[in-house]
């Protein structure tokens, strides 16, 4: 789950990871160490969603990308 799902869960609760936790639940467990993967640097990039054909993992892997965005350097 995005870092800032977990810190800030209330925040998010309707507004992002109820969408993700649902969407984790129904990946296989093929997805799943295949999504772990991806994430586990924690730079999730547009180049990694299109590495993968699940639309599950697509729209997974979107909430990284579109938490990214938000982030202010």
């Amino acid at each position: 789950m995005p870092e800032d799902y977990i810190i800030n869960r209330r925040r998010h609760e309707l507004n992002g990871a109820l969408d993700w936790k649902n969407t984790y639940k129904k990946l296989t467990r093929s997805e799943k160490n295949t999504f772990i993967n991806l994430i586990s640097n924690n730079k999730v990039v547009k180049e990694d969603i299109k590495k993968v054909s699940s639309n599950k993992m697509k729209r997974l892997l979107s909430h990284y990308i579109e938490f990214n965005k938000s982030i202010i350097y």
